[in-house]
């Protein structure tokens, strides 16, 4: 079963980093907000185009009233959603994407492992060692590799 999620990874890395280097190479022509707002309002349309197919979608939706701040938890997310997007398209178009994406993997692996040290949002709790550290180090020390001379 880990396959499964490995393999759902690697697709996740591909799509973030297509969609991030495309939002960066449009975001530098037209502008930042025209790259988030054209996308989402696609997306908006496909998944109100499921919802009327699937219309069990919906009842599953309204779960969320049954989870306490089930809601606030997704408004935060969109929240952190348009910030993924709107930080990631200005970063690349200032840094260019090999350094944006390594500051982001590292930036994810930090606030990852400070989750699961904690156990927060249902993380399986495991405690921050020098390995996980050491591990970070390396991710950060293999960026500035690449951009050595």
């Amino acid at each position: 079963m880990i396959y499964i999620g490995v393999i759902f990874a690697i697709i996740a890395g591909v799509c973030v980093a297509l969609q991030g280097s495309v939002n960066g190479f449009v975001g530098g022509q037209v502008g930042v907000f025209p790259t988030i707002l054209v996308p989402i309002a696609i997306q908006i349309v496909l998944l109100m185009g499921l919802l009327f197919v699937k219309r069990e979608l919906v009842a599953d939706s309204m779960k969320l009233s049954t989870m306490t701040n089930g809601w606030w938890l997704l408004l935060f997310s969109a929240f952190l959603g348009l910030g993924l997007l709107s930080f990631m398209t200005l970063s690349i178009i200032k840094i260019g994407p090999l350094m944006a994406f390594g500051i982001i993997v590292f930036t994810q692996l930090l606030i990852s492992m400070l989750l699961e040290h904690f156990g927060l949002f249902g993380a399986v709790q495991s405690t921050v060692n020098m390995s996980k550290l050491a591990g970070l180090l390396c991710v950060m020390g293999g960026v500035f590799l690449f951009y050595r001379k």
